[in-house]
This record gives structure tokens, sequence and C-alpha cells, in this order.
């Protein structure tokens, strides 16, 4: 029986050759003089001369440069990681789950390779913005060519553009990420940008792709890697925009974008040769390029076989003639230089139709008198229904394809998935054959599976497939760049840190550089730390002699996967630009003290005013001559009539309750429109009649008021109304989940700390409550089994490893 179908098979920019070289670079007149007429290390030596020198905009100037250097025509940002557009400022990390959360900074090339050094750290020509989740599958890996890689899983219309695997190109067989074909170019490029410019530092560099040298600095395989991706992905106008945009802000830019044919004269084929500076004038085909493959897939015996082909060039002058061989027909068969130099080319169809089983090998030739590029044609016909390899093979799922013929009642063929040769539940079943996919989902990790394709008289041959191992994946709980502060000499107060790991190959270890610290019990503080397998969180803290700003890199490490994005900062030395003591006595005039009555006040740092409220000379203070006595209203509040500039960070207010009999629930309120609307910072319960701190987080930046305002209960004193500026790179916080917390200090030992009463439950991993009591404000030392618990308070819960 002869299937007389068509099927027509595209192959996009995207999918094969990438985007043409079609625009002219802009650099300054003269601005590679100095390099002409050199070859080989002298010339990467000029070229290190010229671009290597630059501004280094820091590593929170990308956030600011994305703006400008990677923004797709809507306004959007360009990830190449992912097919998310995403809104600037908006969607930036922060924490993420899954595809399409956030997106940060990736390294294309891992700063780990020059251990997170400067001015490698923030050169942009190799820092693009791309999604959390892929970035974090990436880890430090090397680029590469994997034929079988893993993708994250995709959500809905977001899908990864990446996949992680062994490498299949030649000279490495390591683990790789393997980029969308579309950007190869693009990250081939930034990797010759960053060899050269950075050529008197990369022989310290450590990677399986670098060489240990000056030059070449890349080692052979990589070199044949990058300049095949070079050479099958030219220039594009993203990339074009993005090089002006950076080196607008850098003052340096990158050569191989400028002039491609660097590279061949320093990597390729015009090794020995001088180069003259004039770039490549001369005419040549892009795409398809000569003695490269173009495959069509499979096909059914005796069905027509269609595949669309891009032909674009450069500098083309004269018609082009094509011409195959083999059984394989093209249409149209001439086209004008001018179409095919334009950007999107002409789209030519080749047609096979395979007359036996077997490899249908052919040729087109693409040719006119002053150019020619001959292209390898193949198709794999089989006797029965063509099924092709499976793709996007992930731990729990993989995409099943085959190829269309017809022969399919109401449009539909049947799939079958069996595991250990029987087929798995929700199998066989009817999928749209039109399709040429369908998601196999639901899958255990590791496993091998095969599937089986069949329409009303044809059987596709059965593939087998085996679901990668689970993806090694770490996720920082944290909202912002940990911030914190501290005075010299004296630790800062700590700050958690949540974390989830997931599939780690071997012990988790974090490590971060002196002056900050790390710890799980927050008794023993290092540099370094090596997680217990069920932990999910740590603290940072700041512990420096000397003032200063402070940077560095909580970096975590299981095995070969590292990930080194997120960023700690801290501020050491005077933090505090308000202090509000309540004491300025004589700049009230002949207002009473000791008194409820509402009236103005005249502090130190702000006008205030105070409703039921007064200060009171006779009454417990923390320091200088008086405090501010609440009365016992709901009502009863102190309230900033004035502006604070720099807006809140961290807010601290001493208090204690009037009376031992009293209660009183206060809390702090902030306005950033001059008093016309307040928000909550969180309120707490004041229970002790000694006085002490009690810390609410605003974070609003610009001008301010503030308010500490009580709710129900009775009398309290307060004192010392301190307030930190913001600043914009502090976390987040909530303050309810962050007014509590749970730790072992020690082995047998869980500590619950927080900032008034509360009820906490705590539960072992088999649901049963171990504890459930009221703790007072400070530390609760209870005694429990080694193990794993549950602690929860209200609706936030924290897990903690007793040792």
């Amino acid at each position: 029986m002869q299937i007389s179908f068509s099927h027509k098979t595209i192959f996009t920019a995207g999918m094969l050759f990438g985007l043409t070289f079609c625009a002219s670079a802009k650099e300054p007149a003269g601005y590679y003089q100095k390099c002409i007429n050199l070859s080989d290390d002298a010339l990467s030596q000029a070229i290190h001369e010229v671009v290597g020198p630059h501004k280094d905009i820091g590593y929170g100037g990308l956030w600011t440069l994305y703006k400008t250097s990677d923004v797709r025509p809507n306004g959007k940002i360009w990830d190449m990681y992912s097919t998310k557009e995403w809104t600037y400022s908006k969607e930036q990390c922060g924490s993420y789950t899954v595809i399409g959360d956030c997106y940060n900074r990736e390294h294309s090339m891992p700063k780990s390779w020059f251990s997170d050094a400067a001015p490698m750290v923030s050169d942009a020509f190799h820092i693009y913005p791309t999604d959390g989740k892929v970035n974090g599958q990436r880890s430090n890996y090397p680029y590469g060519e994997c034929a079988n890689g893993t993708s994250v899983a995709a959500r809905g219309d977001i899908k990864p553009l990446g996949k992680l695997g062994a490498c299949t190109f030649a000279g490495y067989n390591g683990t790789v990420f393997e980029p969308d074909d579309q950007y190869k170019g693009d990250f081939a490029r930034s990797y010759f940008y960053m060899v050269t410019a950075y050529r008197d530092k990369v022989a310290t560099w450590k990677s399986d792709m670098l060489a240990g040298n000056s030059f070449p600095a890349l080692k052979s395989w990589s070199i044949e890697l990058l300049l095949k991706w070079h050479r099958q992905d030219p220039v594009s106008e993203k990339e074009l925009s993005r090089n002006e945009a950076v080196a607008e802000a850098q003052s340096n830019r990158n050569p191989f974008i400028d002039h491609p044919e660097l590279a061949e004269y320093l990597w390729g084929d015009k090794k020995g040769e001088r180069w003259q500076g004039s770039g490549e004038t001369k005419a040549v085909i892009n795409s398809p390029a000569d003695g490269t493959t173009v495959s069509l897939g499979k096909s059914a015996v005796g069905v027509q076989r269609n595949a669309v082909i891009n032909i674009r060039g450069t500098y083309l002058t004269k018609a082009l003639t094509l011409t195959a061989t083999g059984g394989y027909t093209v249409q149209p068969s001439t086209m004008q230089p001018t179409a095919a130099n334009a950007e999107e080319g002409v789209n030519v169809t080749i047609t096979v139709i395979p007359p036996a089983a077997g490899i249908v090998a052919g040729t087109l030739t693409i040719s006119s008198s002053e150019v020619s590029s001959i292209v390898n044609l193949t198709t794999e016909a089989v006797n029965g229904l063509p099924v092709e390899t499976a793709a996007n093979i992930t731990d729990e799922s993989f995409l099943a394809r085959w190829v269309y013929v017809g022969d399919a009642a109401e449009g539909k063929y049947t799939i079958d998935v069996k595991a250990s040769g029987k087929s798995i539940d929700g199998y066989p079943r009817k999928v749209q054959a039109e399709a040429e996919s369908y998601t196999v989902d639901g899958l255990e990790a590791s496993t091998e599976y095969t599937y089986t394709l069949s329409s009303d008289h044809l059987t596709g041959a059965p593939v087998k497939v085996t679901t990668s191992a689970p993806i090694p994946d770490l996720v920082f709980v944290f909202d912002g760049e940990a911030f914190v502060t501290a005075e010299p000499g004296e630790p800062s107060a700590p700050i958690e840190i949540g974390y989830v790991a997931e599939n780690m190959p071997a012990a988790l270890v974090f490590t971060v550089a002196a002056p900050f610290e790390i710890s799980d019990n927050k008794s023993n503080w290092s540099t370094s730390l090596t997680a217990a397998p069920q932990a999910d969180r740590l603290y940072l803290r700041v512990n420096a002699k000397e003032e200063g700003n402070y940077e560095s890199i909580l970096k975590a490490v299981s095995g070969d996967y590292i990930w080194d994005e997120f960023v700690v900062k801290a501020k050491v030395g005077q933090q505090i630009s308000f202090i509000e003591d309540f004491d300025n006595l004589e700049a009230q005039g002949d207002t009473k003290q000791d008194t409820y009555t509402d009236h103005p006040y005249i502090g130190k740092m702000a006008k205030w005013y105070f409703y039921n409220a007064g200060i009171w000379t006779a009454d417990i203070k923390v320091s200088g001559v008086a405090s501010v006595r609440f009365g016992k209203n709901s009502d009863s509040r102190i309230e900033m009539t004035t502006d604070k500039p720099n807006g809140a960070g961290k807010v601290t207010v001493q208090m204690a309750a009037w009376s031992d009999r009293e209660t009183a629930t206060v809390g702090v309120e902030f306005s950033t429109d001059g008093g016309a609307n307040w928000q909550s910072a969180g309120s707490v319960n004041v229970v002790d009649t000694n006085f002490k701190p009690y810390i609410f987080t605003v974070n609003k930046p610009g001008d301010i008021r503030l308010r500490l305002a009580q709710s129900k209960g009775g009398r309290l004193n307060a004192d010392d109304f301190i307030v930190e500026d913001f600043h914009e790179n502090a976390g987040n916080v909530e303050p309810e989940l962050y007014a509590w917390d749970a730790w072992s200090p020690e082995p047998g030992t869980l500590c619950i700390s927080s900032d008034n009463q509360r009820e906490i439950r705590v539960y072992s991993t088999d649901g049963i409550a171990r504890i459930v009591a009221t703790v007072t404000s400070g530390e609760n030392l209870f005694s429990l089994p080694t193990g794993l618990y549950i602690v929860a308070s209200g609706n936030h819960a924290r897990r903690v490893v007793v040792k």
C-alpha cells in the first residue's frame, strides 16, 4: 500500500543556522588601528590592549544596563535561556521554584572559573539576563553539545532554551550545558572576547574548556566547538545593539561582534595571516554553510518528505542557482542576490520520495560565479510509521516524536508506553497525529521506557528512552540581596537564609568570604558550613574590625555542582542617623510632663504629636531623664508630624509593660504620603516590665513618617526610638515570620526565641506533636532526641535538625 500524504519540515533560523550578520558595526574610527597587519599571538595581544581596559560598572550596575542592552522591541527583557519575556525591575530574582519565576544574571563564563574576581565578575559582555531556574541547572558546567540532554520542565507557554547532559562533541565527554541553536554564536563570541580581553589573567583560570595559557587560551575541542557555533550562528541585530549598549556603559567593545572574521585569524582557517582591518567584504553564503548536513529526519517508504531551508548570504552580487542530487528536488531553483542578502533570507523547499528503506543521501548546491556552498542532504526511510527518538528528556517526562504520513482515522495515532514490558497507567492512548509529538509525563527517574506509535495500517519501530537522573537544584529562599549592618568590632545580628536543595550529588557545603560568617545553630560561626542532610536554612552575619562596605558570594558546592549567584552585602560603621530618646524636655516650652493630655512634642530628631500619651520623668527609662508612657486606651499613640529623609529600614523601639498585671499590644506604622495613609510594619505584645528592644522591618525609601500605636491592653513605657536608613539591598521580610526563630544550639536541644509570648507546636516527621507550649519573649530551651522536626507558630513553620 502506498500512502501519498505529504509532510513539511521547516528549518528556521532559531533551529538550525541562527541569524545573519547584516548590519555594520559602529566602532569609532581607528579603534582597532593598532591591530592591523598583525597575526596570531601578536594580534591577540593588540586586541587585548584595545578592549581590555574598561569601566567596571559593578555587579549591581548590570541590572540597570539590562534595561538598554537586553531589551526586545516590545520593551521586555530578552532571555537566552527561556522563552519568557521579562518585565524589567519587577521580575528580578529573588526566589524561584520553577521556570518563569524570575530572571537573574548569568555568567556565561562561570565566575567560579576565575574565583569571582573583578572585573570579570561584572563584565557585561559575558553576563546575560536569564531564567533563574535554567541558570541554576546550568550551574558552572562548560558549554558543549549533548545529544540526549535534560531540560528543566516547561510551564505552560514558557519553554527552556538549553539542556544538560554528557558531551557528545569530539574531544570532551564531561557534563555540559548546550544552549539553544539561535544563541550559540552569541555565547561563542562572548568566550572569544573573555579570553582575549583578559589574556593577561586567563592562564590562571580553571575550566575544562581552557588551556592554561594566554594564547590560544582555549583547548582544541572548545576552539572547534566555539568556531562551529560562531560560523553557524553569525552576528545578529540583537548582538549589534547589545554591543553598542555595553560599549556606552563600559567604554570598550566586543571585537568579535565588530569584526567576526577576527576569530578565524586567531583560531580558525586564517591563522598565520595578517589582519588588514577591513573585515570580510567578499561574497559568502552564511546559511546553510558549506559542508554542513541538513537531515530531513525519518520518512516512510514511498511517502513524499518536504523540508524548508532558509538561504542567506552577505555581499552577494550575482544570482544564485540551486541544484539537488540523489533523488532530491529544490524549489525555487534560482534567487536574486538582494533577496538572499536580506536579514530574512529566502526559504526554499527540498523534496524527496524514498524508494526503499535505508538512508537516502544527496546534495544541495548553492552557487554563482562568485560563491559556492555544497550541503549534504540525508533522509532515513523506514518501512512502517516513521518514529523519531525522544526529546526534552527530564527525570519525569520525555517528548515522544514521530512523522505524520496520513493513514490516521479521525486524525489520531495510538501511542503505547511500556516499562519492564508492561504498559504504564493511561496507555495506550490516542494522540493527534499531525501534532507529531506528545509529552509523556508522570514517570520515574532513571528508568527505561519504550514507546511505539501506530496508525490504521502502519506501526513504527519501538523507541527506547531512559529518563534522566534528578537534576541537582538549589534555591535560596530570600527576597532580595542579603544585607546586614554592624558596628566595628561587633558581630551583626544574624539574618536567616532559607534554601531548598534537591538531588544533591554529595554533601552540600556553603562558603562565604570573611568578614562574613555563617552558622546553622547561631553558636558556631565560620566561613564554611557543611549542611545537615535535611537542613533547609542557615544564618549569616558580618564580623569586621574595620568600617566599610563589604560584599561576598554565598557559594554552595555539592560534588561538581556549584551555585555561586547569591550576593551578600554589609555595611560596618555608624548605622543610625535617627535616635529619638525623648529627653528633649527644654524644647517643650510650657508643655506639661507627666500627663496624658493630647499635645505636640518637639524631639531631637522630629516633631511628634502624642495621643493619650506623655513624657514621664518618674518612670523607668533606658537612659537620660524621661520615657514615654502610653495610656490604657486602644487609641494611645505617638506620631511623627515631620518627615524623616532617607527612608526607613529596621526600626528598634525599647519598650516595657507598665505593670506586671497588664499586657499591651503595640505596633509600628509608617506613612510615605505625609501622614495621609498609614501601613503596618507589625505588632508585638509587651509583657516584660523591664525594657527590651523590639524590632520592626519597614524597608521603604524616600521621605517617611513613623508612629508607635497601641491597639489594646494596658499601659506601657517606650524609649529610644531608633531608625536605620533604608538600604535598597535589604531583603523584604514578613514581620510575623521573623518575630520568632527555632534552631538547635547544641546536641539534643531545641531553642525557640520570640519577640513576645506565643504558642508553638513541634512535630516529628511522622506527624506526632512532640511539644505544644506557650513560650515567653526571649530564648526558650527544650530537650529533644536527634532528628528532624517541624516547628510551627501561627501560619508559619520552620524545619529544624536537632543533632
